[in-house]
Formats: C-alpha cells, structure tokens, sequence
C-alpha cells in the first residue's frame, strides 16, 4: 500500500514538473518565438501572372490583364522586360503579346509550371510566414505576392503593395539553361536556384524593403543590422532550418559554429569590428564561394559577418527578454545593440 502511494505520489510529480516546465519554456525565459498565431487571420493575395499572361490572345486579353495586375503589369512591362514606355498602350500590348507568344518564353515558363504546378507549399508558407509577421507587427501591411518569369533576370521585385517572384529563378541546379555561357551564372549561384530557398529568399527581400535597411559602412553596424534580419526571419518561420535561412550546408554551418570564437577574437584583434572600409567590409558580406577575406580560410562559407550579426543578435534578445521584435527592429543605435549584447563566443 505504501509503496503504491509513493508511486503515485512520484507520478504526481513528475506530471506536475513537466507541465511546469512545458509553461515555462514559453514564458520563462525559454524560447520567446514559440508563439501561437492560430488566431491570426489574413487573406493571402497570391497571383499568378506567369499563368495568366501565357493565356492572352488578344489585346483584350493585355488590357484584362493590366487590369488585374496594376502597377506590377507596369513594372513588368517596363522595368523587368525593358519594353520602353509609350503613349500608345497599343505598343506595350503588342510587345506583351508577342512575348506571350515567343517560343523560348512559352518554353521557359513549361518548365516552371511544371516545377510549381502545385503551388500549394508556397502559398502556404508565405501564407504561415505572414500570419507571424502580422502577430509581431499588428499594424503592417500584407504585401500581394506574385509570380512571374523574365528569362533569368530577377529572383525578386517589389512594389507599392506587391512582392514578385521569379519562378524561372527556381527550377534547380540541374536546369540546363543556367549553365548556359551567355548567361555567366557562377556554381554558387546555381546551387542556390533551387526550390528549397524561394520563401527564404523572398521574405529577405520583402523584410529589407519594408525595414527600408541600407548597410551601414561600420562594419560591427553591418552585421548588426543583417543579424536583425535573420532573426526577424526566425521569428516568421519558426521551423525553417538554418541552413536555408543562412544558404550554408550542413557541413559550413558546423564549420562556421566551430570556428565561432577564433573568428571572433580575430576580428577582435585587427580592429575590423570598427572599420569603415566599405571595400574591405564587402568582403565579409558579399556572396560568394567563400568568404574572400583577410585571414580568412578558404573552407569557410561566404558572408561569415552575416553569420555573426546574427549570432549576436540572438545573443542579445536571450539577455533583453523584456524587448519585443518590433522594439529590436525599431532600434536605430546598432551600436547599442552591439555593447549590450554580451557577446562573447566561447
């Protein structure tokens, strides 16, 4: 009987820690982005005007078309395709006509309906990516989110009230056409064309605009202000991996993690933290193979000072539990961040 009591008493416990514990990795101190927005309602203006402007016959049919579409007709007309701007609507209708028309172009968009047939996935992640952004930033806006193609000249556009994306961007590193000579696209560049970074790349370039970020020329600035966007990107799409949020493979991204505080210390050491060589500091932050930087190995992945902004923000919301998201992207004083953040690798 007493050992029966005791066995109850011990599950008791047992449940009882584990719901406290479970509550608490919510709101005591554990990790802040687990948040529910099962209350978050939007509607999603997803459109697909790679599809729709393949279905024009006639100049009926264009002028339906930049109905539907706005101002992003427009920009697409003008700014992607170059079609120069004319008082004669008739003119750009019988340009967007003729590119409907084009077999390259016809081809070229199989290939990406092909691709995104099911465009299911997309819809809903950025659908699930914007139901966050809406549960941190309540009075922002929802952009339209539209797909295209234009033969290998943007990933993304943006407007007014709209983000465009280039399907034809995304159709694997395998595509034959990217390798194409007249093209010039590097193998990092192709390894990237793929599916798997679409959502990543496109709220990256919504969340830069919206935030209106131009790079600072301090370099320990820069990376603060790229270390808010990945984190921003954290918090909207909470089971994306780091792999694509950063565009690292899993092998870089270890690299990266072990060679943290060495990289740190000597970025430390060679006052690189304070720079304001705008050309040296590229270096740390642009695409590429690899990080093309002083005493900076060759085995590590590009945009290492990416990498550690964004560490350091983390670094600083774990110690700031009292600062919001929006808080952190309405600070100006980067500096700020920086000196508070405590980071110190180990």
């Amino acid at each position: 009987m007493i050992a029966n009591i005791l066995k109850k008493t011990h599950i008791t416990l047992f449940i009882s820690l584990t719901l406290v514990a479970l509550s608490c990795n919510r709101g005591c101190g554990g990790n802040k982005l687990d948040v529910n927005v099962d209350k978050i309602s939007i509607d999603l203006d997803f459109k697909r005007f790679d599809i729709d402007l393949l279905q024009c016959k006639s100049a009926l049919d264009i002028k339906n078309l930049q109905h539907k579409y706005g101002t992003f007709y427009d920009d697409f007309a003008h700014q992607v395709m170059l079609f120069i701007p004319t008082k004669e609507d008739s003119l750009c209708s019988l340009k967007m006509l003729e590119l409907a028309a084009n077999i390259d172009f016809i081809n070229l968009s199989d290939s990406a309906q092909k691709s995104f047939h099911d465009d299911a996935f997309l819809n809903l992640g950025l659908t699930d990516a914007m139901k966050h952004f809406k549960y941190y930033f309540s009075d922002a806006s929802i952009p339209k989110f539209i797909t295209f193609n234009s033969f290998f000249k943007y990933q993304n556009i943006i407007g007014e009230d709209y983000v465009g994306i280039g399907l034809d961007m995304y159709l694997g590193k395998d595509y034959i056409y990217y390798t194409d000579s007249r093209l010039d696209f590097p193998k990092y560049m192709i390894d990237k064309f793929t599916k798997e970074y679409l959502i990543r790349n496109t709220l990256k370039y919504f969340i830069e605009q919206h935030f209106e970020i131009v790079p600072s020329n301090v370099f320990i600035e820069r990376a603060v202000q790229q270390g808010k966007l990945y984190y921003l990107i954290d918090a909207i799409c909470p089971e994306m991996p780091d792999t694509i949020k950063i565009q690292y493979s899993l092998d870089q991204l270890k690299w990266m993690k072990n060679v943290e505080k060495e990289m740190w210390v000597d970025l430390v050491n060679r006052k690189v933290l304070f720079s304001k060589n705008a050309f040296e500091n590229d270096k740390y932050f642009t695409d590429g193979p690899f990080t093309n930087a002083p005493n900076v190995s060759r085995d590590a992945p590009p945009r290492v000072g990416e990498w550690l902004g964004w560490q350091l923000v983390k670094k600083y919301m774990e110690t700031h539990t009292s600062i919001s998201l929006k808080e952190l992207m309405d600070e100006k004083d980067l500096m700020k961040i920086y000196k508070e953040s405590g980071y110190r690798p180990k």
